[in-house]
């Protein structure tokens, strides 16, 4: 965020050693999270906009990366592989587990558990990969896929839940299900 020619930003250490803030797109979910909600704390910085090298493009409605812009970059300052943090989003739909089975280490936050139903978890890079039932094979899905908003409304999720998914405007079709009001 860009205020009076300043770059303010969060940042997220894990002083404490917290067991689900080790993976680098955690810490950056928690420090945009406080960013976003200007929450208070000590870990926040500035700097002029020619000191910061921009690595990716973030989405703080969705909390999701948008776009590597450095692969490179992103490796030495994260300490991980660029691919591992923000995986290169797929052609969707695809249940081709030899084709997705890189992405499952990578899930984030679930969606859906229900191990009787629909099961759903959120990829860093926006896409969803999804059981549609019991047996069913894992698919991965981008939210723009119609097929996917067909499932993603039979989940009766939360507001919260509809907003990580499709951002601020809520629902994409917007033909039913509540909007998402703007924060």
């Amino acid at each position: 965020m860009v205020r009076d020619g300043v770059v303010r930003f969060a940042f997220e250490g894990n002083a404490n050693g917290a067991v689900n803030l080790v993976r680098f797109v955690d810490k950056t979910v928690c420090a945009a999270g406080r960013l976003a909600t200007r929450a208070p704390n000590i870990a926040y910085g500035a700097a002029r906009p020619e000191q910061v090298r921009p690595l990716a493009r973030y989405d703080l409605d969705r909390h999701v990366i948008l776009e590597v812009l450095d692969p490179a970059g992103l490796e030495v300052w994260s300490g991980e592989v660029a691919e591992g943090i923000c995986p290169t989003r797929l052609p969707t739909p695809c249940d081709i587990t030899a084709d997705i089975l890189h992405l499952f280490p990578l899930v984030r936050e679930p969606i859906a558990q229900n191990p009787t139903g629909i099961l759903a978890w959120t990829l860093a890079n926006g896409q969803v990969l999804v059981r549609d039932g019991p047996g069913a094979p894992i698919t991965l899905w981008s939210v723009e896929d119609e097929e996917f908003v067909r499932i993603a409304r039979s989940l009766d999720l939360s507001a919260q839940k509809v907003r990580r998914l499709f951002g601020r405007g809520g629902w994409p079709d917007r033909e039913s299900g509540p909007d998402i009001p703007s924060a």
